[in-house]
């Protein structure tokens, strides 16, 4: 047991370190849920583009467009643009049929970051003063009512750039996707909120972000596998936050099965394992020596990319709870072994307040907590191998769209 306790004091640290800092964030999220934020603009005057990019989404992109459609943002604010990338199906036309904007894109680099920036070049050309900010929504997303007027809010209040809530789209379709609403809720709601009212930055999650029109003007999206992921950083470099809307709700659709899945889970923990590398020690310089931002907002950035997938702690936390409790048992009157059994106990313990409380500050459905139990398990299994899949072979890998549920063309 002194022997096993010696190998594992380091993964155990590490355990130590990424569940204090969810814990951290846990208590800065709960304590300012109903912090005064901007509310909408009693007479909006932004305008607003709006940006999707598109590829084969002819089955799904009209639920996107009839809910911005919906909006109670003043219609004679916001212009819709479509970029349709590589489409080989009727993306186009469904776009077209729904009286907005559409650029089709043949022939160059596909990908979703290479296709947001020529539609960002193509606008410039035409319209660089006629937009107060951009707002970047993906074409299976469903827009709240009221999500533009929450992030024109946030711009006009003097944010540079701003994070809606990314959430799921009919999360109670499958246990898959209750699941996946369930890890979204901490992983988008939460933590962002956490991590703003520590002075941190929100983080960017691909849809529902909204650029000031100078900051969205430099913006050059490459096709990296997480294009959110290293924007976010390469704000940070620049001195530029990231502020959260939480009332600004965006609904994605979710793959309803592990199968569908994969792609999208391996492109995420690849990307942002390839960005980790780098980032995390220029993160770390920046905590210790300072920078555009404050130290604070550095460090928060660099735990939040060093920090593994949250399955990944949950089964380290459970391994190390397992073995703490057989040395207690072994060795009943060790001071050492009733330390390390009450610290593994204490991990587990905040993990499952972190959870609870991105389930409430969300408000899930019955179906979404039910699912920790009935897919949790699998899904942490899965989720582990997916990820040591990942960490374990070397290749850039390349861009691939999420295979999309069956859907009618709207």
């Amino acid at each position: 047991m002194g022997v096993l306790n010696t190998l594992t004091a380091l993964p155990r640290a590490a355990v130590v370190v990424a569940v204090g800092y969810l814990g951290v964030l846990t208590g800065a999220a709960w304590t300012t849920r109903s912090r005064d934020r901007p509310t909408p603009l009693d007479r909006p005057d932004l305008r607003l583009c709006v940006l999707i990019p598109a590829h084969d989404e002819a089955t799904g992109i009209g639920a996107t467009l009839i809910s911005l459609q919906a909006s109670d943002y003043p219609s004679e604010l916001v212009d819709v643009h479509v970029v349709a990338d590589h489409c080989t199906d009727a993306t186009a036309d469904v776009v077209r049929w729904h009286g907005f904007h559409v650029h089709e894109r043949d022939g160059e680099r596909p990908g979703k970051g290479p296709a947001l920036t020529w539609l960002l070049d193509r606008l410039s050309e035409t319209s660089r003063e006629r937009f107060d900010a951009y707002v970047f929504v993906d074409a299976d997303t469903v827009v709240a009512p009221d999500a533009l007027s929450h992030l024109a809010a946030a711009i006009a209040a003097g944010h540079a750039v701003v994070q809606g809530h990314y959430a799921v789209r009919d999360p109670d379709q499958t246990g898959v996707v209750a699941f996946r609403a369930a890890a979204l809720a901490a992983r988008t709601y939460l933590r962002p909120l956490g991590r703003t009212a520590l002075g941190g930055s929100a983080g960017l999650y691909g849809t529902g972000m909204a650029f000031r029109a100078d900051v969205a003007a430099g913006l050059r999206w490459s096709g990296h596998l997480t294009e959110d992921v290293e924007t976010h950083l390469e704000l940070l470099e620049h001195g530029i936050l990231v502020a959260f809307a939480p009332a600004a709700r965006f609904e994605a659709e979710m793959p309803t099965t592990l199968a569908a899945a994969a792609s999208q889970h391996e492109r995420w923990e690849r990307g942002r394992a390839q960005l980790a590398t780098g980032a995390v020690p220029r993160l770390l310089r920046g905590a210790l020596r300072g920078g555009p931002v404050s130290r604070r907002a550095y460090l928060d950035a660099a735990l939040d990319q060093a920090v593994p997938p949250f399955s990944v702690v949950v089964l380290a936390s459970a391994v190390w709870a397992s073995v703490a409790t057989l040395r207690l048992v072994s060795v009943p009157h060790d001071q050492g072994a009733r330390r390390d059994a009450a610290v593994a106990a204490l991990t587990l313990t905040t993990q499952a307040t972190y959870v609870w409380c991105a389930l409430r500050l969300v408000d899930s459905s019955p179906a979404v907590v039910r699912s920790l139990w009935t897919e949790g398990p699998r899904m942490l299994w899965w989720k582990v191998r997916l990820w040591a899949r990942v960490v374990s072979t070397s290749g850039g890998g390349t861009w691939v769209r999420t295979t999309r549920n069956a859907a009618v063309t709207s």
